[in-house]
């Protein structure tokens, strides 16, 4: 539990942001739990970012709402499942104000995500081998 929590640590202010977007006390509740499964709060951590973020990017109204939450969004990725980036970036290339030149640069974002992905997993997976 503490391992897990402390893995975490490091996102208590970006996730104290979204509980202020969601006014929850969100980080205290999930790891009160006295035996926690950390799959399930690692599941429900990403869902929480993933919902809120998408409902956050749905009343962006520019281009400065939008580098915003793409800087506060690199903060966070690392914890997201994969599934989750792709539906982020893919909600920030539907925004209407978005430019063909960085529409591409989130595609090309996209595929370079995915390629970190399949390496680190390919790494664990050999790791278990070895």
């Amino acid at each position: 539990m503490t391992n897990l929590k402390q893995q975490y640590s490091h996102f208590i202010d970006e996730i104290k942001m979204l509980e202020e977007y969601e006014n929850k006390d969100f980080f205290k509740k999930i790891f009160s739990s006295y035996k926690p499964n950390e799959q399930e709060i690692i599941k429900t951590l990403n869902d929480f970012v993933l919902n809120t973020l998408l409902k956050e990017i749905t009343n962006f109204q520019d281009v400065e709402s939008f580098k915003s939450s793409f800087n506060w969004y690199n903060l966070i990725k690392d914890f997201l499942y994969p599934e989750s980036i792709f539906k982020i970036l893919s909600a920030y290339q539907e925004l209407p104000f978005i430019d063909k030149k960085t529409y591409n640069q989130l595609e090309n974002y996209k595929a370079m995500q995915m390629q970190i992905r399949v390496g680190k997993s390919f790494d664990s997976l050999l790791n278990k081998f070895m």
